[in-house]
C-alpha cells in the first residue's frame, strides 16, 4: 500500500514509520447534471472572480483569517450579462456516495445547502483544480499574498514527497477565500489551468455568489480512484468534508468547535494534535484551521486509514475520552446524529 495519507484537505502521508493517516477527506452522490459550460475569455473569468468577492462581501471568517480576507473590488465585464444562476440539484450524503461521475458535478449538500459539493472522476482532475488554491490558503510556509506559478508548485507539491493526485485526497474552503484567490491570480495576470477556470466557471454559475450568507465549497474523487479511495475510503472523505463545510457555514458549531480546543483539550492533547497536522503540510500559524481538522479528524472521519490515535500521538483511551466529551457535547443537528453512530474503534 502506498506511503500516503489522504487528506482532503484530506492530506497525503503519514511520517515514515507511522501507520496510514486518511485524514480530511470525506464523500460522495447520486445523479449527473449536464456539464457547466466553461466562461469564455480569460478577462470575463477573471472580472468574475473579483466579482464574486464582491457580491460575497466580506463573509464572516474564523479570527485567524481576518486580515487576509480583503481583495482589491472588481467588475462584472460589461460586455457580459450577470452570472447565469443555476439551480443545481440537492443531494443527501448517501446520494452523493452513490454517484460514479464522468466530469466533475456540482451539486448543493440537502441537509445544508450552503454547502457546495463538487464530484471528480479521478484525483488528478481534482488536484489540477484546487492544489494551487491548498497551496495559497492553508499550506505551511508557502505565501497567502501570491499565487504560485506552476514551478513553485510542482515544487510544493513535491517537497510534501506528493503528487498532483496526492496533495490532498479531498478539499474544502470557505467561498471567500476562493474568490480572494482568483483575485490574486487576475493580478498576476497568471494564466491558470483549465481545470482551475472550469472550477470558477462552477462557482460562477452556482447561484451561490448572491445568496448573501457564508458558503463552503468542498470536493471529493470519485471511488476507485485509488486505493485509499475505496467505498469505505470515499465515505470517510465526503463526512470528514462536509464537516468542514458545517464549520464554515453555522457559526454555532465552529464557536462549539473553538470552545472544545480552548476549555476541553488541554496543551498536550493540542500539542499532539498540532503535531500531527503539521507533519500533514497544515500551516501551524493558523489556529482557525487547526481547530477545524481537528473536529474533522477526532470526530468525522470515518475510515481508521485516515486517521487514528497512533498517528494522533496521543493514547487511545484519551482520544477515545475527546470524541466521547465532543460527541455529548455537540449541538443538535444532522453532524452530531451521523458522528454517534459512525465512530470506529482506533488502533
Amino acid at each position: 500500500m502506498p506511503d500516503l495519507d489522504p487528506d482532503a484537505t484530506i492530506n497525503t502521508r503519514p511520517p515514515k514509520g507511522a501507520g496510514v493517516v486518511l485524514p480530511k477527506p470525506p464523500s460522495p452522490k447520486a445523479s449527473a447534471i449536464n456539464p457547466l459550460i466553461l466562461v469564455s475569455g480569460l478577462a470575463g473569468l477573471a472580472l468574475l472572480g473579483g466579482a464574486a468577492y464582491m457580491l460575497l462581501g466580506p463573509a464572516a471568517v474564523g479570527p485567524a483569517k481576518e486580515a487576509a480576507r480583503a481583495v482589491a473590488p472588481a467588475t462584472l465585464d460589461k460586455g457580459r450579462s450577470a452570472p447565469i444562476r443555476t439551480t443545481l440539484p440537492h443531494r443527501t450524503e448517501a446520494e452523493i456516495l452513490a454517484q460514479r461521475v464522468q466530469a466533475p458535478q456540482p451539486v448543493r449538500f440537502a441537509t445544508n445547502p450552503q454547502i457546495l459539493v463538487i464530484d471528480y472522476p479521478d484525483l488528478r482532475s481534482q488536484g489540477m483544480a484546487f492544489n494551487r488554491i491548498a497551496a495559497f490558503v492553508e499550506k505551511a510556509g508557502l505565501p497567502r499574498d501570491r499565487v504560485l506559478n506552476d514551478q513553485d508548485l510542482a515544487a510544493a507539491i513535491q517537497s510534501e514527497n506528493a503528487t498532483t493526485e496526492t496533495y490532498y485526497y479531498g478539499h474544502d474552503y470557505r467561498l471567500a477565500d476562493i474568490a480572494r484567490f482568483y483575485a490574486a491570480a487576475d493580478a498576476q495576470k497568471m494564466v491558470l489551468s483549465a481545470d482551475e477556470e472550469r472550477l470558477r466557471a462552477i462557482i460562477a454559475e452556482s447561484g451561490l455568489l448572491n445568496d448573501g450568507a457564508e458558503v463552503a465549497v468542498i470536493s471529493v474523487p470519485r471511488e476507485g480512484s485509488d486505493p485509499f479511495v475505496d467505498a469505505s475510503g470515499r465515505q470517510s472523505l465526503l463526512r470528514h468534508e462536509l464537516s468542514h463545510g458545517e464549520f464554515f457555514t453555522v457559526p454555532a458549531y465552529a464557536a462549539f468547535a473553538r470552545r472544545f480546543w480552548a476549555e476541553e483539550m488541554n496543551e498536550s492533547d493540542r500539542a499532539a494534535f498540532r503535531g500531527f497536522l503539521v507533519r500533514q503540510g497544515y500551516d501551524p500559524k493558523d489556529e482557525d484551521l487547526l481547530i477545524n481538522e481537528m473536529q474533522a479528524h477526532l470526530m468525522h472521519t470515518t475510515d481508521m486509514r485516515y486517521f487514528n490515535a497512533r498517528d494522533c500521538g496521543l493514547p487511545r483511551p484519551r482520544v477515545d475520552a475527546l470524541r466521547a466529551l465532543f460527541a455529548d457535547k455537540m449541538p443538535d443537528g444532522w453532524l452530531r446524529d451521523a458522528a454517534r453512530t459512525a465512530l470506529p474503534a482506533l488502533p
